[in-house]
């Protein structure tokens, strides 16, 4: 999801059954698009990269005139997310459909309200008849204002709404129009109640992940803040102690005020990295522009060396390419990376550093090497955790965050993190930038 937005839903579907239950048995055709949508929603895409790929596998594999899948949004409007051969006239009188005021076939479709006892209704909620000019409480309904008729106005016989819902929660609904009369079978609506359930299960995961987000970020802006002023108290309080007690002969009371002041010192940092992993988490994909990937780590290691005093040597290796990417995203995973294979590299008697970039056929590899310490096997998945400190890297400063704020920006734009190291010997950090 994301994603991903984006993390990934893991959704298994077995439908061979219940299809064989209705007398229908499921073809080839029909797998290979369950499957690359499953794919798509397993693989964490976007929302509207993968209904618009569904849009085009299933036009594909119908043959219809038209179709569209529909989206309610948090006002209860109902525009089409993507669609495929309604023409613009048809879509700018549709869009602006709304569950609260306006009446439509699609209206009781996206609401759940239907009646079960008429026979174009499925058990699922879909609507769908291969005579739409010959449906006369279609006609009476246009007549009476109780539907609006652009579906019967524009030719088509052949029609299928088919809500997106997961339980009782309805998410929109997907809409296919024909001009010929037959082209959809009881088969070919299941299928599709197949394909909406699928995606329901998708739209409902995605929702519960933005609450939870939106509750976490809610919480830790709350803690944040709620931190702040009593540390800058203390903050102050000591600063005045040492002022007072600067001459002092007493060993324990410099060391309590020192001990304070370092204390206090790492609260506000890790304050500042949790506001910045925050930040990242709720981030979406930003906006790129051209970022010259030499330049920005030169920049980089050049700031490094005025603030740090450890003699690390930091190398680029090979040329390094311009990148469609947000600068300030790929300036805070690149300085986290490099700043935290210098404080590991601190340990080995030849610290060394390297920054390489290989391009791939559809992204460019960067990776950060250090010879340092390295990562012992059962920490490796662990390290991007937020807060995760491993027991040998206890002495090294840091907070825990640095490594999850580079994994959420590099997933936010599209790419992958992962780690390969050598106990002893040092670690190597991957990334992943699109092209």
């Amino acid at each position: 999801m994301t994603g991903n937005r984006h993390n990934r839903i893991i959704i298994t579907i077995t439908t061979k059954q219940e299809r064989a239950m209705s007398g229908y048995e499921t073809s080839r055709t029909e797998h290979q698009v369950n499957s690359e949508i499953l794919g798509l929603v397993n693989e964490g895409h976007e929302k509207h990269y993968i209904l618009d790929r569904a849009v085009s596998l299933l036009a594909e594999y119908l043959r219809c005139d038209a179709i569209g899948i529909r989206v309610m949004d948090k006002h209860g409007n109902i525009p089409y997310e993507t669609y495929k051969g309604f023409s613009d006239g048809f879509i700018k009188k549709e869009n602006p459909l709304c569950i609260r005021h306006d009446r439509c076939a699609c209206i009781e479709i996206a609401k759940g309200e239907y009646d079960p006892a008429v026979p174009l209704y499925t058990p699922y909620g879909s609507f769908f008849t291969n005579g739409l000019q010959g449906l006369e409480p279609i006609k009476d309904g246009m007549k009476t204002g109780r539907f609006r008729g652009e579906c019967v106005r524009s030719g088509w016989e052949s029609m299928a709404l088919v809500p997106i819902r997961y339980g009782h929660r309805y998410f929109g609904l997907i809409h296919v129009v024909d001009g010929k009369k037959d082209s959809l079978h009881i088969g070919r609506v299941q299928f599709l109640e197949n394909i909406s359930f699928l995606l329901g299960i998708y739209m409902n995961a995605e929702d519960t992940q933005e609450e939870n987000k939106k509750e976490f970020s809610s919480l830790a802006n709350r803690i944040m803040h709620d931190l702040r002023n009593p540390l800058t108290s203390t903050k102050m309080c000591t600063e005045l102690l040492a002022t007072r007690y600067t001459d002092s002969t007493d060993p324990e009371i410099n060391d309590y005020i020192g001990s304070i002041s370092r204390n206090t010192d790492y609260m506000q940092q890790l304050i500042t990295e949790l506001g910045s992993f925050v930040q990242a988490y709720d981030q979406e994909k930003s906006v790129g522009a051209q970022v010259d990937l030499a330049s920005l780590i030169s920049t980089i290691v050049s700031d490094m060396r005025t603030v740090s005093s450890t003699p690390v040597e930091v190398k680029v290796t090979g040329p390094m390419p311009e990148v469609k990417y947000s600068p300030l995203c790929i300036k805070r995973i690149l300085t986290n990376l490099i700043s935290n294979a210098v404080k590991f590299s601190s340990t080995s008697d030849s610290p060394v550093v390297e920054v390489a970039c290989e391009e791939k056929d559809i992204f460019y590899e960067v990776s950060v090497s250090d010879n340092g310490m390295g990562i012992d096997n059962s920490d490796v998945e662990k390290v991007f955790y937020p807060f995760y400190r491993a027991v040998d890297a206890a002495k090294i400063p840091g907070t825990g965050l640095g490594l999850s704020i580079c994994k959420q920006l590099v997933e936010k734009n599209g790419g992958k993190i992962w780690v390969y190291s050598d106990k002893g010997k040092g670690s190597t950090f991957y990334f992943t930038i699109p092209k």
